[in-house]
């Protein structure tokens, strides 16, 4: 007498898999939100770093936070200090060429006073988005 066995295909994809596939794809898009949200780097040379601490100084634009200096590093060849700074995305359209630059700090001149807000805040980097409009010639 001979017993045949009852053999059964499985399927070839198990529903358990569905859960570790939809957290990839979550995971994913994750990524992929803070690579777009992350903002704008530039660099920014200056003389000096005095009173700028990475990861802590801000830049603004009218007392208002766009970006914030993320490292420091010194370029003794050209005897100045490179600041790394990263500008908020909803801000970058504040960034042109003859963008200016400037640490605000408390400072007593001839002129008088000024700075005196950074004595609480700390010091931090003004950005003026100027854009300066290119005049044509014209001809009579």
């Amino acid at each position: 007498m001979t017993t045949q066995a009852d053999i059964e295909d499985k399927p070839k994809f198990s529903v358990i898999w569905i859960i570790p596939i939809i957290a990839l794809l979550i995971t994913g898009w994750m990524l992929y939100q803070h690579q777009a949200n992350k903002g704008h780097t530039i660099f920014i040379k200056m003389t000096d770093a005095d009173g700028i601490i990475a990861g802590k100084t801000e830049v603004r634009v009218k007392s208002v936070k766009v970006g914030l200096v993320e490292s420091l590093k010194l370029e003794l060849a050209q005897n100045a200090v490179v600041a790394k700074v990263r500008i908020l995305q909803p801000y970058r359209d504040l960034l042109a060429e003859d963008s200016s630059f400037w640490v605000v700090k408390p400072r007593i001149d001839e002129s008088g006073i000024s700075g005196m807000n950074t004595l609480l805040s700390g010091v931090y980097i003004e950005l003026s988005p100027v854009k300066q409009k290119h005049v044509r010639a014209s001809s009579p």
